[in-house]
């Protein structure tokens, strides 16, 4: 696969556009097939928002207007960030699909993504200069044990459980 002058892939054909639309064009729509916005949800998006990480709601253009599919909670998050306003967002926009089809979407949007485990976690922030699983993995390597990042094998003596390791060490501290 190679790009092209305008840094698009040659042979590639999204299902969708890249398309900014106003929020206030947005249509969720609850009473159909969605469920209902959940406030805490948006404020924990708003708090720990990240332009670099965050998915751009998908929306089916339909009958001349916008149905979010996926993403009401990001939208919701985004205009928290803006004092309440609404705010031009980036969206992946699918055309020529029925309200149906976009119900079935909706209800397969998580589809095969696997959670990240705690130990995979902890390494992408070690790897990654977080200061905090810095020290943890630190303190676990000056009294011994190694951390057993994949919990693929159980029998090498490496701690395994490094999610409850974790949270053990942020409960009583680096002395324990």
């Amino acid at each position: 696969m190679r790009l092209n002058d305008n840094n698009t892939f040659i042979g590639i054909n999204p299902p969708y556009q890249l398309l900014v639309i106003h929020s206030s064009k947005l249509i969720y729509p609850r009473e159909i097939y969605q469920r209902g916005v959940e406030r805490k949800r948006v404020e924990l998006i708003a708090r720990d928002f990240n332009e670099y990480i965050v998915n751009e709601p998908k929306v089916s253009f339909r009958n001349g207007r916008y149905y979010v599919m996926d993403g009401q909670h990001t939208i919701e998050g985004c205009i928290l960030l803006n004092g309440g306003e609404d705010r031009p967002i980036l969206c992946k926009v699918y055309t020529g699909l029925t309200m149906e089809q976009e119900a079935l979407l909706f209800a397969e949007q998580n589809g095969h993504a696997a959670p990240l485990s705690a130990g995979i976690k902890l390494r992408a922030k070690v790897v990654g200069g977080d200061a905090p699983s810095k020290a943890f993995v630190a303190a676990t390597n000056r009294v011994g044990p190694s951390l057993n990042y994949d919990s693929m094998q159980l029998s090498d003596y490496r701690i395994s459980c490094v999610g409850t390791a974790l949270k053990l060490y942020d409960q009583l501290g680096e002395e324990i």
